[in-house]
């Protein structure tokens, strides 16, 4: 799974940033999309990294492969607003870090806002900033532990877009994950603040603005 992610995170990217520079052409700083898109949403799969000193990057394998729906609105030229719903799931790999502990599944809910930049017609950038409620469910061997806590996040996207309707994207993301799990204070920060950097890829889905 790991090495046929990477395979797809390759096949998709390498041709987008071949096609990039080819665009010699083009005023880039005097650009105006004709028919920027009002709406759009996607759909996508990523792949959280974690590090730093805390549970995810010590006790945990790989996460798995996550997946996002994200939803955004062009609410002025250069402005984003939007919201995200993400979930992945991680298996622990060494037990003596967080306790008997099979695995956890993250699931985040999400808003943002954004910086948006149509730099061609088919190519655009967009840079968000989001805050959202994250929620770990952990199994064990014989119960399911919950905790809560709020995350933050910045994120950019290079899209292309095919045609009016549908596109493909890829991100890079910096997430940090605050709990509140209750231990000792040694432990605090190890089990509360996790932190991840998340490539992904996916496609898009762009609803225009009819005068656009």
């Amino acid at each position: 799974m790991r090495l046929n992610f990477k395979l797809f995170l390759c096949f998709i990217l390498i041709p987008l940033i071949l096609s990039a520079q080819e665009e010699t052409q083009v005023d880039l700083k005097n650009y105006e999309q004709e028919d920027p898109e009002t709406v759009f949403f996607n759909i996508g799969l990523y792949k959280p990294l974690a590090f730093g000193d805390n549970s995810f990057h010590k006790a945990y394998a790989t996460a798995d492969t996550g997946l996002e729906i994200d939803f955004n609105w062009l609410a002025f030229s250069d402005f984003t607003v939007g919201f995200k719903l993400d979930i992945f799931y991680a298996s622990v790999d060494d037990i003596s870090k967080v306790g008997a502990i099979n695995g956890t599944r993250v699931t985040n809910y999400s808003i943002h806002a954004g910086y948006y930049k149509a730099i061609t017609r088919e190519w655009n950038w967009h840079a968000s900033l989001g805050v959202g409620s994250v929620g770990y469910r952990s199994s064990t061997y014989d119960d399911i532990i919950r905790e809560y806590g709020w995350n933050l996040y910045f994120q950019n996207e290079l899209n292309y877009r095919f045609n009016q309707y549908f596109g493909i994207f890829g991100k890079v993301q910096l997430r940090a994950d605050f709990l509140d799990i209750e231990t000792a204070r040694p432990k605090d920060d190890f089990l509360n603040n996790q932190w991840f950097l998340i490539p992904g890829i996916g496609i898009r889905i762009n609803f225009h603005n009819p005068e656009g």
